[in-house]
């Protein structure tokens, strides 16, 4: 979401998901052992009432 630098350490921007929206954190990048990025394709509408 963002990233800014503090005191020589990089700080990454979240959204906790306490609440829908937010609230917004900033949390020492040393802090994640793994990053992962969700992507999901749409469904060709056209196929749904295929037999």
């Amino acid at each position: 979401f963002g990233y800014t630098f503090e005191a020589g350490e990089m700080h990454v921007r979240v959204v906790d998901n306490h609440e829908l929206h937010g609230p917004l954190r900033w949390i020492l990048f040393d802090t994640f052992t793994s990053f992962t990025r969700i992507e999901v394709e749409p469904l060709d509408t056209g196929n749904l009432r295929k037999n």
